[in-house]
């Protein structure tokens, strides 16, 4: 599997870019509580247990927030602002060569995407808070 790794304005969600399509639908959302309704949500994917254990992994991680989101082709993950990615990194993707890769393997597919200064510069004339 090829990922690439996209940062976000917001400097503590990341996104997951992949080249293997990990969901039906367009967004599932992973909550850490484990709640019944999540769990049924999972099991409707083909791959339903390998994202809940990915989710698992992942959601156990200090620094890193409760809710996982995917989409058909990319992770989004939050972690807290006390927390560095170069420190959470290493075992998200370790967790995801183990639990969502198909052959267990992962390449870097491109360097990874950061936002631009003028693309920040256009979201605070919005108002945005980056």
């Amino acid at each position: 599997m090829k990922y690439q790794i996209e940062y976000c304005p917001n400097p503590d969600v990341l996104h997951i870019d992949v080249d293997q399509r990990l969901i039906r639908g367009s967004i599932l959302v992973f909550m850490s509580d484990e709640s019944d309704h999540t769990k049924k949500e999972f099991k409707q994917e083909r791959n339903g247990n390998a994202l809940a254990s990915f989710c698992q992994t992942v959601g156990e991680l200090d620094g890193m927030e409760e809710e996982i989101f995917f989409g058909r082709y990319h992770i989004q993950v939050k972690k807290t602002p006390m927390f560095s990615w170069e420190t959470l990194l290493p075992t998200i993707l370790d967790a995801l060569r183990t639990f969502i890769a198909k052959d267990g393997e992962i390449e870097e597919a491109a360097p990874a995407k950061r936002p631009t200064e003028e693309y920040l510069k256009a979201l605070r004339e919005q108002g945005c808070d980056v």
